[in-house]
């Protein structure tokens, strides 16, 4: 009797791991991102109904030059950051509500903006601005 028991006790415990991956699978968790992505040598641009994730892009700035940035902050949370690889950003924002503002390159480099949502809902905008 006891390898009838061992044999039903394997059986269950394979169909709750079954059941157990399938729920995971079946879309338990959040969606990364659901938007549009637009990005070149002047722009950075990104628009989400969803996004739980970090995107990021590379500027090649000049010192001078301007990133004019506007976020629209719909819910949840958006941190951004700006700066050279290896030095302190010249910007750092958290939780950042809507808005508008620049950030002046003091010296050229190469600039990545990073962007994190968390359940965020909304878009940033990131414009490079050069002196004429």
């Amino acid at each position: 009797m006891l390898f009838k028991e061992d044999t039903n006790r394997k059986r269950l415990m394979s169909l709750i791991a079954a059941i157990c991956l399938f729920l995971t699978g079946c879309g338990f968790h959040q969606p990364t991102y659901n938007g549009n992505r637009i990005s070149n040598e002047n722009q950075f641009v990104l628009e989400y109904s969803v996004m739980n994730t970090t995107e990021t892009h590379t500027f090649k700035l000049t010192e001078g030059d301007k990133i004019e940035t506007e976020i629209v902050s719909d819910e949840g949370e958006v941190s951004v950051e700006i700066g050279q690889s290896g030095q302190e950003p010249v910007y750092q924002g958290n939780q950042i509500s809507t808005g508008t503002f620049q950030v002046v390159i003091e010296e050229s480099g190469n600039y990545q903006i990073t962007v994190t949502g968390k359940k965020a809902k909304g878009s940033v905008n990131f414009t490079v601005v050069t002196p004429e």
